[in-house]
């Protein structure tokens, strides 16, 4: 009895499964003609597709060990060698991966809640290497880099609040910066 109730079962997903197949294959014939007009959405001018922007950034490099540790100096001018020297190589983005929230021995950029100090010294620094790196045509990427918070990360409000306060007010800040 138990055997014919399982072999009721097997016939019954089969035959779901062929409907759904069968379907799959009508789709698929139907809708693929050349004959049919093709839709094509309207893009503003202004919307960028990621492919395009990923295709124009080029080869870039990481910026790495700088603000986002406390390995390397944060002068700008110490940086803009750095940078001059990879866009001489023909780099054309950069990566700056950034610890806001943690690191340099309590010195954050951002406090716990995720709101950054647009006036603490590391910030300016880096603002002034993303504005240089701008001035020469380059992509620049920002990243939270070395946040330890962000490994116990269990979905609350609470990380949800203070990721959202960072890089919402990252995007505020930078929102008016120039763009080519």
């Amino acid at each position: 009895m138990k055997n014919l109730r399982i072999s009721k079962t097997l016939n019954q997903f089969g035959n779901k499964i062929s409907i759904i197949f069968i379907f799959f294959l009508f789709l698929t014939f139907t809708s693929c003609s050349k004959d049919q007009d093709i839709i094509t959405p309207i893009i503003e001018p202004s919307v960028l597709k990621a492919s395009s922007v990923i295709d124009s950034m080029g080869t870039g490099f990481n910026l790495g060990n700088t603000f986002d540790l406390a390995s390397h100096s944060t002068t700008p001018e110490t940086i803009y060698k750095i940078i001059d020297f990879y866009y001489n190589a023909g780099m054309r983005h950069i990566r700056i991966p950034v610890t806001w929230m943690e690191g340099f021995g309590g010195n954050t950029i951002a406090n716990a809640n995720g709101q950054i100090n647009f006036q603490h010294a590391r910030f300016i620094q880096l603002k002034t290497v993303i504005d240089y790196a701008i001035a020469k045509k380059m992509y620049v990427v920002l990243n939270a880099h070395h946040e330890n918070w962000l490994s116990n990360y269990d979905g609350s409000e609470n990380y949800n609040a203070k990721f959202r306060n960072l890089w919402q007010g990252i995007a505020e800040h930078f929102k008016t910066t120039l763009s080519f």
